[in-house]
């Protein structure tokens, strides 16, 4: 049996080109444009130029337009100078370019338009020379900045964002008075009665009919009708166009078939009642033919339709987020559990007990000895009972003496001081062992916490990942127009979570980036105060991050002096914002003064700052800063003073570890906020002073070093604060500060006075 083999197929080869399809069509449009333009008699110049500097703003290759421009130019001027004003803005506009490239800048739209301008001179003084009317000079410098500029927005608009991003309020005015200039030029094309006008106004009327814009097909129409009756010398085609577009959308719901269909013959209705012609109907028939013939996904290139796609993307980005989320809340999980394992390992019974000690002497030593049959046969086999108080001797002072020693032992034992010999050193070796063991359960202990912390953070992060994501929605469109409204166009909208902890993403032009109304529009759409939380770049845009704005903003002073004859104050305080409604205010008191005090209060203020950057819980930062300074070799210990106030709902969480006394002003009393404990790194276990208050708006809260407090007391503070009775936080620190250094205050001194204040 014969078996048939088939060929193999040869791989095909991946087509290359030099210029893409899609950008060599742009390029023959551009072109196209360009011979229009220059088409349009004494303003023609002015026109192309202002073309060419839209395509040049809109980032176009210069190298590609410049010699679009100058063959364009060549096909309709025939003068000995040609050369000479149609090279002229070509090498400005290489010459701007590279200016800015060397500048590492991008080419502003005044420049652009400038540039043009001064390119037009040659060609506007040489025709002025040569026979030209000073009004045709004057004029087509007029129109070359005023199309130029036009040009720069729309060509911005239509090739960097695209069709599908809505149009802003001045992007459809140019819009609009392009179209005008575009009816005008093409007016002019005419052979035979046949105007390149009626080719190109189905694709443009068709294209907003099929994006569902009936009101802007009508107007686009009377444009064209402006411009052609500027063109002809007549009103009757702004009634005609008007006709032609208001035909369209009639049947438009018919579909689009219908509505090239309805041009055509009102065009010939027009014609038979003497206002139309018959070549208008047929170049009208021909451009909604070939309109309609046009593949989707060409036409779609011309329309802002609603992406089908956006809800299956949405989709996929909140499960993917959601996937995530559970993912981190696991790893979370884990964490938790070895913390917990940790700690359990660390209250296990301590095993080196004074009766274990006595036991070992007992079995190693006294079972060896020669003379234990008497000793064992009195105490039942076992000497352990007897040797406990020289064991607890030994383990609670130090060492053991011939004073420790039993009556019974002292009666019985011919070995009595080689017996406190072992007994002390078998109580160092356990001391040596507990101390080991020790250092062990506070390394387990830092584990712990950190891994507790880890565990926070990574629960935090599932939260904030869990929060869906929506784009394309009613927000986001709500959002959009209220925007457009106010000359913003963003092509990106992005809305996350819900509630307090939405958050939006705009990507508007860079120009746009910086305006008040962005947070305004955004409020007023979410029905929540937003706020700007930072602005990314993005090659030419700007994406801005908002988030729900704080309802309060804390105001506040410090007053500070140095120990006399020392250079660097041994106070240290830091004002600290992790996020937009965080705000840290910590004080630290560096034991002695000088250098040496503020290195260490420096690096307590660092770590608070690292920590809480990190999203860690305000009790494991605190434990984890004292475990660590517990292990510096030197005594600079460190009190710490740290105020959070969450600026969202007003609470303030005030966290002392040997700090002096604080104080929270309201408006008919004043509070002591009092700390227990001593200062960090002094002994190993502490747990800090913490309290939570609410604020309201006008309550302040003072902290102040011991160089302060040991002065003038608590009853001195309160008595200067109600002595001043001041809403002025930066007054009230001065006021305290200087009561104290009047009553003899010689150590360095530090006051930060913080006021709520409602936004």
């Amino acid at each position: 049996m014969k078996k048939f083999i088939l060929p193999r197929r040869r791989a095909k080869r991946e087509k290359t080109y030099l210029v893409s399809p899609e950008v060599a069509v742009r390029y023959v449009v551009e072109f196209l444009l360009l011979l229009l333009f220059f088409s349009a008699g004494d303003f023609g110049f002015a026109l192309a130029l202002g073309l060419a500097s839209g395509f040049v703003y809109a980032k176009q290759n210069l190298a590609v337009v410049a010699p679009l421009f100058i063959i364009a130019g060549c096909v309709f001027i025939k003068t000995w100078w040609l050369l000479l004003y149609l090279a002229t803005p070509c090498v400005l506009f290489f010459i701007l370019y590279l200016i800015y490239w060397k500048i590492r800048k991008n080419v502003p739209v005044y420049s652009v338009v400038l540039t043009a301008v001064l390119g037009s001179l040659p060609e506007s003084v040489c025709t002025l020379v040569f026979g030209g009317e000073i009004w045709t000079f004057v004029l087509s410098l007029v129109i070359c900045v005023v199309f130029s500029l036009f040009c720069a927005n729309i060509c911005y608009a239509v090739l960097i964002r695209g069709f599908k991003c809505r149009f802003t309020l001045d992007e459809k005015i140019c819009a609009g008075l392009f179209a005008v200039a575009l009816a005008y030029a093409s007016r002019g094309v005419s052979t035979y009665g046949f105007s390149l006008v009626y080719l190109i106004f189905p694709f443009v009327i068709l294209s907003f009919i099929r994006s569902g814009r009936a009101t802007g097909a009508f107007v686009c129409g009377l444009l064209f009708g402006i411009g052609s009756s500027i063109s002809a010398g007549s009103v009757l085609p702004i009634a005609e166009f008007c006709c032609l577009a208001f035909s369209a959308c009639a049947v438009s719901a018919l579909g689009r078939y219908f509505s090239a269909v309805a041009i055509g013959a009102v065009e010939i209705i027009l014609w038979l009642l003497g206002t139309g012609s018959w070549q208008g109907a047929v170049l009208l028939a021909v451009g909604g033919v070939g309109y309609s013939l046009l593949p989707s996904s060409v036409r779609a290139k011309f329309v802002a339709e609603q992406d089908d796609k956006t809800s299956a993307l949405r989709s996929v980005v909140n499960r993917d987020r959601g996937e995530l989320s559970e993912k981190l809340s696991s790893v979370g999980r884990v964490f938790a559990d070895m913390a917990s394992s940790i700690e359990k390992t660390n209250n296990a019974v301590n095993p080196y007990t004074p009766g274990r000690l006595a036991s070992e002497i007992a079995r190693n030593y006294c079972g060896k000895c020669t003379e234990h049959p008497k000793c064992f046969a009195s105490l039942g086999g076992d000497t352990t009972p007897v040797l406990e108080p020289l064991a607890e001797a030994t383990l609670g002072r130090g060492k053991a003496t011939i004073l420790d020693v039993p009556t019974f032992i002292t009666s019985r034992c011919v070995k009595t001081h080689n017996l406190i010999g072992v007994v002390n050193n078998a109580g160092e070796a356990y001391r040596a062992r507990i101390a080991c063991s020790g250092e062990i359960v506070d390394t387990k202990k830092i584990m712990a916490d950190q891994f507790a912390g880890m565990s926070l953070i990574l629960d935090s992060l599932a939260d904030e990942c869990g929060r869906n994501v929506s784009f394309g929605g009613e927000y986001e469109d709500r959002i959009g127009a209220e925007l457009l409204k106010h000359n913003v166009v963003a092509s990106e909208i992005v809305v996350t979570g819900e509630g307090e902890n939405a958050k939006v993403t705009l990507t508007v032009r860079e120009e746009d980036a910086d305006k008040a109304i962005l947070p305004k529009v955004v409020s007023r759409c979410m029905r929540a105060r937003f706020a700007i939380e930072v602005v990314d770049k993005r090659g030419d845009e700007r994406t801005v991050h908002l988030t729900c704005a704080p309802i309060f903003e804390v105001a506040y002073g410090f007053a500070e002096k140095m120990r006399e004859g020392e250079s660097v104050s041994g106070d240290v305080k830091a004002v600290l914002s992790p996020s937009l409604t965080k705000r840290i205010f910590a004080l630290c008191d560096g034991m002695g003064s000088g250098e040496k005090a503020s290195e260490t209060a420096d690096g307590a203020i660092s770590m608070i700052e690292n920590f809480y950057r990190a999203g860690f819980d305000d009790n494991v930062i605190l434990t984890l800063i004292n475990k660590l300074l517990c292990l510096g070799d030197d005594e600079n210990f460190s009190a710490l003073d740290v105020t959070i106030i969450d600026t969202s709902d007003g609470r303030a969480d005030i966290i002392k570890m040997g700090a002096s006394s604080g104080f929270i002003i309201r408006k008919s009393s004043v509070e002591v906020v009092k700390s227990s404990n001593p200062p960090v790194g002094i002994v190993d276990k502490i747990t800090p002073t913490t309290a939570r208050f609410q604020l309201y708006d006008g309550d302040m809260i003072v902290s102040a070093t011991d160089g302060i407090l040991d002065v003038l007391g608590e009853s001195g503070v309160i008595a200067v604060i109600e002595k001043m009775n001041t809403a002025n936080p930066q007054s009230l620190a001065d006021g305290i500060l200087v009561d104290a250094t009047e009553k003899g205050a010689t150590d360095d001194c530090t006051v930060v006075v913080m006021r709520l204040v409602a936004v």
